[in-house]
């Protein structure tokens, strides 16, 4: 569907807050414009923020603006820094250092069986933490964060062996369970409940540097040295390192036990099909594509109502931008999908894409919440993207022998920022919203065909929205 044509006052609009962002001095200034009415203010150098009252909504819209070429950048961060894990945007920011921060992707609960991961690809700092569950779409940023990508990932990961140059195809990351014939990997951020899987042939791979691109720029790659390799019942533990796993009877489970020795030098790489690109997040629909709308009308689930959202985008000049929209409230009703796309047309973006919505959409700046929660508190959500100050980390040295990585113990006061809620009444509300991860699930579902559009855990999300079975329920055993 192609973007609508702006209109004169349209036009206006996009010229007065083009202005409003270009020529914003460090004290909060007001323009009123039309239907919007914008407060904007600089909060550190290359970044601002607007405040915008939409008339028409009414809305209360919040636009962060992020120039990558500044002394800031945009870091993915996973809740609690491993899966299960559902952590406020509020607590991800204020443990990272952040100046800013929004939620991210939507995700799977922790109280659910097979749950509680991203929902689409996700990596960060160069670390694959999950293959893509559905069929969606990703915002990624390459390494020296100049370039920005919006739309399908093409996800593809693989095993290669030093010695013969074979390579296996990696079917899933952090995914459960393990797929008859399928490989699949299991890293440290997998959890307690994404761990590799019993009835299995694994293998524990130790880390011998650290992830980085390819000299070509075409995946991140990592090194490692086999350690124990087992056909058995019993899961093998990661120990601090990363396991590779087939169903025990499989093919891929035969090549495992005799294609790997311990000893043995292997690499593990994974690409988005952009160049450069070492973190990305997911998120769905796009709004925006090439100066495209994409967005498009739809009826029949609630999704497709005004409803809070979340999003990000970028501008025609290459600035980023980090949107929220209040919702559910008397002082501001939320959007629907397009309206939501219209509003980054408004202002200025080129390419555009929809992130977790409804309860889940906050947006929090230098210490504080900036937009106002639909629900009675500061809901937890499973990642965000957080704006921080770049700061040079060296990197580490790698290891010349394997050894597993220990697990740092957390401060009391860490502990108390990333303590992990299993509280079904609180968690389970991303599955029941209809912005989101239920919502978009039921939307998806309606657009293809029904329920059986999906299969395993994301069908049971989607059950859990229609209230076909209750959440939390079920069996977390495999």
């Amino acid at each position: 569907m192609k973007g609508r044509t702006l209109g004169a006052a349209g036009v206006s609009i996009a010229l007065l807050l083009a202005v409003a962002m270009a020529n914003i001095p460090s004290a909060p200034r007001v323009l009123a414009a039309g239907r919007y009415r914008i407060r904007a203010e600089r909060i550190a150098p290359g970044l601002k923020l607007l405040r915008i009252r939409d008339s028409r909504g009414p809305n209360r819209i919040r636009v962060l603006k992020l120039d990558l070429t500044s002394n800031l950048t945009l870091d993915m961060e996973l809740a609690n820094d491993e899966i299960p894990g559902h952590e406020t945007t509020s607590s991800m920011a204020t443990r990272n250092g952040a100046v800013a921060a929004i939620n991210g992707d939507y995700t799977l609960l922790p109280s659910d069986p097979l749950a509680g991961r991203p929902v689409h690809m996700f990596a960060q700092n160069a670390n694959l933490v999950t293959s893509p569950l559905l069929y969606g779409r990703n915002f990624s940023l390459s390494h020296d964060e100049q370039t920005v990508f919006i739309g399908h990932p093409r996800y593809d990961a693989w095993l290669t062996q030093a010695e013969t140059a074979e390579v296996w195809e990696i079917a899933a990351w952090n995914e459960v369970p393990a797929e008859f014939g399928e490989f699949s990997v299991y890293t440290m951020e997998g959890g307690w409940n994404h761990k590799p899987p019993r009835d299995a042939c694994s293998a524990r791979l130790h880390p011998t540097a650290p992830p980085a691109l390819r000299d070509e720029q075409t995946s991140v790659t990592q090194s490692f040295a086999v350690g124990e390799v087992v056909c058995r019942s019993r899961r093998l533990g990661r120990r601090g390192a990363t396991v590779i796993s087939a169903p025990w009877g499989s093919a891929e489970g035969t090549q495992i036990k005799k294609g790997l020795t311990t000893g043995e030098q292997v690499t593990l790489d994974w690409t988005t099909g952009w160049p450069g690109v070492d973190e990305t997040i997911g998120g769905n629909p796009t709004l925006l594509e090439s100066g495209v709308m994409t967005a498009e009308s739809c009826s029949g689930s609630y999704f497709c109502d005004r409803n809070p959202r979340t999003g990000i985008g970028i501008h025609a000049n290459g600035k980023v931008m980090l949107v929220t929209v209040d919702g559910r409230q008397e002082k501001s009703v939320g959007m629907t999908p397009v309206e939501f796309a219209r509003l980054f047309q408004y202002l200025g973006a080129t390419s555009a894409l929809n992130l977790d919505g409804g309860g889940s959409t906050t947006m929090w700046v230098r210490g504080g919440l900036v937009n106002r929660y639909s629900e009675e508190a500061e809901r937890p959500v499973g990642s965000a993207i957080l704006v921080v100050p770049q700061v040079p980390v060296p990197a580490p040295s790698p290891t010349a022998t394997p050894s597993p990585t220990p697990t740092a113990t957390p401060t009391p006061e860490e502990t108390q920022l990333r303590t992990l809620s299993l509280d079904t009444a609180s968690t389970c509300d991303q599955l029941r919203d209809p912005a989101s991860t239920g919502g978009l699930l039921d939307h998806l579902a309606r657009e293809n065909g029904g329920i059986t559009y999906f299969g395993g855990q994301l069908r049971r999300a989607l059950e859990v929205y229609r209230g076909v079975v209750p959440c939390g329920s079920g069996d977390t055993r495999s």
